[in-house]
């Protein structure tokens, strides 16, 4: 893994002094015994001759300037600001990912930052499993973003279905004020599903994929809204900013600016990859999440619900959103990972131009309004496009896809339900929609022949 290096070359500018001598050879101010009685009979030269005094000038040399980096505008909050964050029972949130108030019975998980211990309780078993915890930074960036959160199990209950005693489990963080109710997501780090993910917390009760929200009213945490918390927001007009966007509307959604984390990946031979974590923003409300509405909420009504992920934001002279790119969750803490290679393998535009045009961007299912498709382009020895699909209450696909052999459509050469089960499927453009059909799958609720549409967002 190779870090990329993000500093700013710096340039110092020295001024240099060449000292004078006097053309006659004598010294100056020096005695002579021919005039040392005479006072004043020195001549001086004529004004053609004449030479300047030397003056002494202190130079004060250009400061180097501070190595200037993407985390000038990071805020640096401490492991123990964000245990501090943590500390006290989060109810986790029911059900699918629609915005809906809290069930009753929840399962709840409690943090106590006075020793760094943590409790998972089973709402309707009542059993409990217990952990240490640890705040570290998955990043090589300053400063450092403690967003990584680290459970080691330390037993449980004799009912708890799930017991990892030693074991740890890592999860990224997404913490913030969104509405006025304090909001926990927590992503697994891996490329998987942890068994605390799921037997306990339960697949069928992630708002995304791998990733799970725990709530809590706002007053209940005043330590959260002291860093800045803005129930309108400041709005950034005719400006484009990177966010983690949580709840979705029909007409608008929140985001809570960071500052991107890149980096690249060396894979094998000469391919690298670029993929982006996030940090802390340092506009004095870090932890707050903004409303902002879309300029044209027709392309983006449907109904609301959660959708944590980076987002790259676009807005116009009214602080609307014109535009907005959804950065899917990759594994480790990272999202998007772009693969580029060297000249030889490079996308041919007269290859992919046409397709490019056809499928390239985001779509979103005319069924649901919901699920959502991203396709970007990809190494041409992976097959040319890199598909992920989030569908709704059911799964998390990523796949890599080819221009079929008839030439107007796109067939999957390696696809994964969940990182387990294969599938395939073709895609071609019918109309204004994009039509996925399936052709081979090993995942029972996806299949062969289900057919699925997308519109363009």
């Amino acid at each position: 893994m190779k870090k990329v290096s993000l500093i700013a070359a710096a340039v110092l500018s020295l001024a240099m002094l060449a000292g004078c001598t006097d053309d006659s050879g004598s010294s100056r101010g020096g005695y002579d015994e021919n005039t040392a009685d005479t006072k004043d009979e020195v001549k001086d030269p004529t004004p053609t001759e004449a030479e300047p005094e030397p003056v002494s000038v202190e130079v004060t040399p250009t400061p180097t300037p501070e190595a200037e980096s993407e985390f000038t505008k990071a805020y640096h909050a401490s492991k123990e600001e964000i245990a501090g964050y943590l500390d006290g029972t989060w109810l986790l949130h029911e059900g699918d990912n629609k915005i809906q108030p809290v069930d009753l019975l929840n399962d709840t998980l409690t943090f106590d930052a006075s020793d760094m211990s943590a409790t998972y309780h089973m709402a309707y078993a009542a059993e409990e499993a217990y952990y240490s915890f640890e705040l570290l930074s998955p990043y090589d960036a300053v400063p450092q973003q403690y967003c990584m959160l680290r459970f080691t199990g330390k037993g449980s209950t004799d009912g708890f279905p799930f017991n990892n005693n030693g074991g740890s489990i890592d999860y990224l963080i997404m913490l913030a004020n969104d509405e006025g109710c304090d909001r926990l997501f927590i992503q697994e780090m891996g490329n998987g599903i942890s068994e605390l993910g799921h037997s306990i917390m339960g697949e069928d009760r992630q708002v995304s994929f791998g990733c799970w929200l725990f709530e809590r009213d706002w007053e209940e945490s005043p330590k959260m809204g002291e860093r800045g918390f803005n129930m309108g927001g400041v709005k950034r007009p005719n400006d484009s900013f990177f966010a983690l966007q949580f709840s979705e509307y029909g007409d608008s959604c929140t985001l809570q600016e960071v500052v991107p984390v890149f980096e690249e990946f060396d894979l094998e031979g000469s391919i690298t990859a670029r993929a982006a974590g996030y940090a802390f923003c340092d506009n004095g409300y870090p932890f707050n999440a903004v409303v902002y509405e879309y300029a044209d909420m027709e392309q983006w009504a449907h109904s609301g619900c959660y959708s944590p992920g980076l987002v790259e934001v676009y807005t116009n002279g009214d602080g609307e959103i014109s535009n907005i790119i959804h950065y899917p969750y990759y594994a480790y803490g990272y999202f998007n990972q772009v693969a580029t290679g060297a000249p030889d393998v490079s996308r041919d535009p007269a290859v992919y131009g046409d397709m490019d045009k056809e499928f390239l961007g985001s779509w979103i299912s005319k069924d649901d309004g919901i699920s959502t498709l991203d396709i970007s382009q990809a190494d041409p020895q992976t097959g040319g496009y890199h598909l992920v699909f989030e569908v709704y209450r059911l799964c998390g696909i990523e796949a890599y896809a080819n221009i079929d052999m008839s030439g107007d459509k796109l067939s999957i050469n390696q696809g994964y339900v969940n990182d387990i089960q294969r599938i395939s499927a073709t895609l071609e453009r019918k109309g204004g929609e994009l039509i996925v059909t399936v052709t081979e799958s090993e995942f029972e609720y996806l299949p062969v022949g289900t057919v699925m549409a997308y519109t363009a967002q």
